[in-house]
């Protein structure tokens, strides 16, 4: 294995659930997915990185400490899938202009950082199965609400059974009200 290997993590910015949300969506997995993601590992890819050194990790990071976003609540209310991936997730019908909006946030100020974007359209969505024989495409009668006041950076480490996503560094969202009307 050569040093740089070693050096090297497997990298995403990620919205990452509180609790709650992760239970609530863990439920949906388990009501509509044969084999469900494991429940510590449900998450939103905002960008994924890849293979990353430690010169760009400190990069990305200094980055997206730079950045400025306003919270926002995200209502995941759409099952849908691809036969040909076999994925099933969980999206919303709406993705709101504020997470696209951070997004776009992220792809400009990791530029510099030599990122390049990925050409396909971002599709705000949970994974919740990688093995689905017959995804679903369907409304979800009852949607997880999830109110999102930050983004992380996340490893994706080997781990027995798979993977496991590791919590890096988490930026708060602004609460631009509270800052606007000067109330704590």
């Amino acid at each position: 294995m050569s040093a740089e290997s070693v050096d090297t993590q497997r990298l995403f910015f990620a919205l990452w659930p509180a609790s709650e949300v992760r239970e609530r969506l863990a439920a949906v997995a388990r009501e509509h997915a044969a084999r469900p993601v494991l429940e510590r590992n449900l998450h939103l890819t905002l960008v994924f990185l890849g293979e990353c050194s430690a010169t760009q990790r400190a990069c990305f990071s200094a980055a997206a400490s730079a950045i400025e976003s306003p919270r926002f609540s995200l209502s995941l209310d759409f099952l849908g899938g691809r036969i040909r991936t076999k994925i099933q997730w969980l999206a919303s019908s709406e993705t709101p202009q504020a997470l696209r909006d951070l997004v776009e946030k992220l792809h400009e100020a990791l530029g510099p950082c030599g990122f390049e974007p990925e050409r396909r359209r971002f599709l705000a969505h949970v994974t919740l199965s990688r093995k689905a024989r017959k995804p679903a495409v369907r409304a979800l009668a009852d949607p997880v609400i999830w109110p999102v006041d930050s983004f992380a950076l996340m490893a994706s480490e080997p781990a027995p059974g798979g993977v496991r996503y590791r919590l890096l560094e988490c930026w708060p969202l602004a609460n631009f009200e509270t800052a606007e009307t000067g109330a704590t």
